[in-house]
C-alpha cells in the first residue's frame, strides 16, 4: 500500500485579518482607479482661419490656453523636422493664449521655438495644439503628471487668389 504524504494544514486567518482582508478587497477598486480620469472638455477644440491674400493663416481654440502648437507639411503630423513648419512652446503650463497668427514672434504666454516656412498655396498642412491636463500633479513620477490633452486640425490656403 502507498503511504501518503501529510500536508500542513494552513493557518486559520484570525477575525483581525479576515477583517483586514475585507476592508483591504473594498478599498482595492479605488486604489486602481485613477485620480486623473480623460476628461474630454480638456481635448483642444482648433479652428484655423486662412486669410488667402496674405498668405497667413490665425489658430484660435477652446479651452484657451496651451502647452505647445506645433505646424507641419502635410496631412498628418510628421516629427521629422524636414516636415515642421513651425512650433510655439508656453512658457509656463497652458500659458500659450488661443488666437495666434502663423509665425508670430510675439506669442502671450510662449515663446517661438523655431522660425516659420513661407506656406506654398495649395499644399495641405497640419496644426498640432495641446494641453496639458489642468488637474495633474506636477509632482511624482505618475502618468498623470504628464498627462496630455492633443488635436490637430488640416487647413490649406487656396491655390489661387480671386482678385477683390
Amino acid at each position: 500500500m502507498r503511504q501518503r504524504r501529510l500536508h500542513p494544514t494552513p493557518p486559520s486567518i484570525t477575525r483581525k485579518g479576515r477583517i483586514a482582508l475585507v476592508l483591504a478587497l473594498a478599498i482595492f477598486p479605488d486604489a486602481c482607479r485613477t485620480s486623473d480620469p480623460f476628461d474630454a472638455s480638456q481635448v483642444p477644440r482648433i479652428t484655423a482661419t486662412t486669410n488667402p491674400s496674405i498668405p497667413t493663416v490665425r489658430f484660435t481654440w477652446i479651452p484657451d490656453g496651451a502647452q505647445r502648437l506645433r505646424v507641419f507639411k502635410g496631412s498628418v503630423v510628421d516629427t521629422n523636422p524636414v516636415n515642421l513648419w513651425w512650433s510655439a512652446t508656453a512658457t509656463g503650463k497652458n500659458t500659450m493664449l488661443s488666437g495666434i497668427e502663423y509665425g508670430a514672434t510675439v506669442i502671450i504666454g510662449g515663446t517661438r521655438d523655431m522660425p516659420q516656412k513661407s506656406f506654398v498655396r495649395g499644399q495641405t498642412y497640419t496644426v498640432e495644439i495641446s494641453r496639458i491636463d489642468p488637474k495633474s500633479n506636477d509632482s511624482g513620477p505618475t502618468a498623470a503628471a504628464n498627462a496630455r490633452y492633443t488635436n490637430t486640425k488640416t487647413f490649406a490656403l487656396p491655390a489661387s487668389v480671386v482678385p477683390p
